[in-house]
């Protein structure tokens, strides 16, 4: 009776452990995978169907200011391109901002033409028309201006912003 109820019991453990693995294996899907698609290069507003298609979730982790890329592109990704995941992986994106990047006015005010225009190149920000206006000080900045409004020393402005000088 004893070795009778301890072959049961062995055999009841074997069998057990055997469906424990078939469940696992349907759980995890394993052996169905998914090659990662290659996303560089596509805008963030084609990304949810190709993605979809795919069975797979993405998330935009960072963006980044590349002035020679398009704006709102995919320029990095995790895991990378031909990796075989399983469906409903989700994929860490870093994009290229949607926005230009924003920078303060430096201080030109009285410094020379040449410098101003150097200053302001330096910042990302672009020197449109000239205005001058009769002074003691030659080619001396006297004024700042984007739109035709004057604007203040360290005043938030996006990146390539037209300032007109008036010297």
């Amino acid at each position: 009776s004893f070795l009778r109820n301890l072959f049961f019991a062995v055999f009841t453990l074997i069998l057990l452990f055997f469906l424990w693995l078939k469940w696992l294996n349907i759980y995890t899907d394993h052996n169905h995978v998914i090659s990662v698609p290659d996303l560089n290069g596509v805008h963030i507003k084609a990304l949810d169907s190709l993605v979809k298609s795919y069975a797979l979730r993405y998330e935009i982790i960072d963006s980044v200011f590349y002035k020679s890329h398009k704006r709102g592109v995919v320029v990095n990704q995790d895991p990378l391109p031909n990796v075989d995941v399983k469906k409903n992986r989700r994929i860490y994106l870093t994009i290229t901002s949607l926005n230009q990047r924003k920078v303060n006015l430096p201080d030109i005010y009285d410094l020379t033409l040449r410098q101003a225009v150097s200053k302001l190149q330096k910042n990302n920000l672009v020197v449109g028309r000239l205005e001058y206006r009769a002074d003691i000080a030659t080619n001396k900045v006297l004024a700042f201006k984007v739109n035709g409004i004057e604007i203040k020393v360290g005043q938030e402005l996006y990146g390539e912003t037209i300032i007109d000088l008036v010297v």
